[in-house]
C-alpha cells in the first residue's frame, strides 16, 4: 500500500508495482484541537468569552468537519480522540519544542476502505519516506545534520500511542463543543471563523 503525501506544497509519491502505480490514500496534517482546553472553557459558569485561542480552536474543529465531509478521516486513538501525532522539527533544533502536534487525516482512494488501511504503513511512509525524503535525502537541497536519528525518535513516540489502539473513522466531537460550536454561531462569530 502506498500513499501520496504533502510538506508545505511539495507533493511526494510513491508507487506500488503490486498495485500497478496506484497511490491507495493522501495524508495530511491539520491543526491540533486542544479538547481539554475547550472543555474546561465549555465548564466555567458565566459569559462565554471567545478569545483567539478559543477562536483558533473552533476553525480547527471547522476544517476537520469540513474535510470529514470529502471522506478524509483523522487517525484517532483508543480514548476516540485524534491520535497523539508530531510533525518533526524542519529546522536545525531539532528539539520537542520545534514540533508540531497534529492531527493525522487520510483519505483513501481506489475503492479502499478506512479499515483496510495498515496505519503502521502510514507512519511509515511519513516518517521514513516523506520527512526523510524532504530533510535528510542524498540529493536534496536541504539536509538537516542528524535528521534521521530525530525523525526515528519522534517515530518512536507516535507508535509507541498507536500500541495502545488505534482506528481510522470520523471524529464524533464531546456533546459540550457542539453547545460551544453552537454559541459561536448564534454570537454570530462562524464568519470570523475562517479557514
Amino acid at each position: 500500500m502506498h500513499f501520496h503525501g504533502v510538506v508545505l506544497g511539495s507533493q511526494h509519491e510513491i508507487w506500488s508495482k503490486q498495485h500497478n502505480g496506484k497511490v491507495r490514500g493522501i495524508i495530511f496534517e491539520i491543526d491540533r484541537i486542544d479538547f481539554d482546553y475547550l472543555e474546561q472553557i465549555c465548564a466555567e459558569r458565566g459569559p462565554l468569552t471567545l478569545d483567539e485561542r478559543v477562536r483558533s480552536n473552533l476553525r480547527a474543529i471547522k476544517r476537520l468537519r469540513l474535510f470529514q465531509t470529502y471522506y478524509a478521516y483523522p487517525v484517532l486513538g483508543s480514548n476516540g480522540l485524534p491520535l497523539p501525532y508530531w510533525q518533526p522539527a524542519m529546522e536545525e533544533d531539532l528539539s520537542e519544542a520545534n514540533e508540531s502536534e497534529l492531527i493525522l487525516m487520510v483519505r483513501s482512494v481506489a475503492d479502499l476502505r478506512e479499515s483496510d488501511i495498515n496505519l503502521q504503513e502510514v507512519i511509515d511512509f511519513v516518517y521514513d519516506k516523506l520527512y526523510i525524503d524532504s530533510y535528510d535525502a542524498e540529493i536534496g537541497s536541504v539536509r538537516i545534520p542528524g535528521y534521521r536519528s530525530y525523525v526515528a525518535e519522534v517515530k518512536r513516540r507516535v507508535e509507541e500511542h498507536m500500541q495502545k489502539g488505534w482506528n481510522i473513522k470520523p471524529l464524533r466531537l464531546p456533546k459540550e463543543l457542539h453547545t460551544l460550536y453552537r454559541l459561536a454561531r448564534k454570537h454570530g462569530l462562524e464568519e470570523q471563523l475562517d479557514f
